[in-house]
């Protein structure tokens, strides 16, 4: 790309007036260049300390555990894989351990039981009595129940149905 470029004068004076006016120019571009390649290289800076707080965080929060805890300064590597471990020399006679108190189990998921103030109406599903007797002739002896609640809504009270399944052999 070329630009016109006005005819050089011949008077001499003009000539070094032009002169100093294109160098004056071109300190000035200097200068501008100056400055960019300085914001550049501090904006290279600060772009790869802001990577590196990102890989860092990135490992933190997504990393295997063993990862996530960067060593502290000056440990060196308490934890060598070729030194053997050491274990506290324990008396021969020591006591033996006292138990820890038992864990309390979480609550289960799932549905909540109902609470025992609701009134509770027991409804009874039996079979039919023919089907209860035995091909030898006896009848058969009811041998449990199986039992589930149902809540129920009647206007201005809850109640609780009792469904009782009988079992025959």
């Amino acid at each position: 790309m070329t630009k016109y470029i006005d005819p050089i004068p011949d008077d001499l004076s003009a000539c070094q007036e032009l002169l100093r006016a294109a160098l004056v120019r071109l300190r000035d571009l200097e200068r501008q260049l100056d400055e960019f390649v300085a914001t550049t290289e501090e904006l290279e800076r600060s772009y790869a300390c802001l990577k590196e707080e990102y890989l860092a965080l990135k490992r933190l929060f997504f990393g295997p555990r063993r990862e996530r805890l960067p060593e502290a300064p000056g440990q060196l590597h308490l934890f060598h894989a070729d030194a053997p471990p050491s274990l506290p020399d324990e008396p021969a006679d020591s006591a033996p351990a006292e138990e820890s108190p038992p864990r309390q189990r979480k609550k289960g998921h799932g549905r909540r039981e109902i609470p025992d103030h609701l009134s509770r109406t027991p409804v009874l599903h039996d079979v039919p009595p023919e089907a209860r007797v035995c091909d030898c002739g006896r009848d058969k002896a009811r041998i449990g129940e199986d039992v589930t609640e149902q809540l129920d809504y009647e206007p201005g009270k809850l109640v609780v149905l009792k469904h009782i399944y009988p079992k025959y052999p």
